[in-house]
């Protein structure tokens, strides 16, 4: 290519290093777009102007402990041996962030105490590891959760036949730190706290 028949008014540049740093803020403009494009790509959950990195810290399944706590049975919550009863006395929780991200997803209500309290039931009575948390595809390991102090929860969570640890405040409705980024993670929130110390 050759630089045209019209010479600029300052004269023909001497050097490339110019053209290299408009090139540089080219390619970084282009990471931001790139990065903009993900952000409803499948898998990525995008959170108040950044990628969370929630579903990117997958469990090793030769790191899980197979072996089932002594609650996780038939009549799991009176066995639980840890303080409860606190948690869902409300399908409306009191976490700031609630109204506003439940208003924008058309979310009404959180599954109910008594729905998710059955399908605990019916998966200690049959052997099964993994509930299906309400209104998801998202699989909660209620045999996997474990209070972190007298109001958050670890616990593991399946999501496209992949394992998932992930922490939960219930009295603050955050999930990894970060309020939820969808309905279906705010579900998961819910059910996750309500195993834990929900009546």
């Amino acid at each position: 290519m050759n630089r045209g028949s019209f010479r600029p008014s300052g004269g023909w540049s001497r050097s490339t290093r110019g053209v290299r740093g408009i090139n540089s803020g080219r390619r970084n403009n282009l990471n931001r777009t790139i990065r903009n494009i993900n952000r409803g790509r499948p898998g990525t959950v995008w959170r108040g102007g950044r990628s969370s990195d929630l579903w990117r810290r997958a469990v090793r399944p030769n790191r899980i402990d197979r072996r089932t706590p002594g609650w996780a049975r038939r009549g799991w919550r009176r066995a639980r041996p840890w303080g409860w009863g606190w948690y869902g006395r409300s399908r409306r929780p009191a976490w700031g962030w609630w109204d506003s991200r439940a208003v924008g997803w058309g979310l009404g209500a959180l599954a109910a105490t008594s729905v998710i309290n059955n399908l605990v039931d019916v998966a200690t009575e049959s052997g099964n590891p993994t509930v299906i948390v309400p209104e998801t595809d998202i699989g909660l390991r209620y045999e996997s959760v474990e209070p972190v102090g007298a109001s958050a929860t670890k616990f593991w969570a399946e999501r496209e036949g992949t394992i998932y640890q992930l922490t939960a405040d219930c009295e603050q409705g955050l999930l990894d730190g970060e309020p939820p980024g969808t309905p279906e993670e705010a579900q998961l929130l819910n059910a996750s706290c309500q195993v834990t110390f929900g009546e």
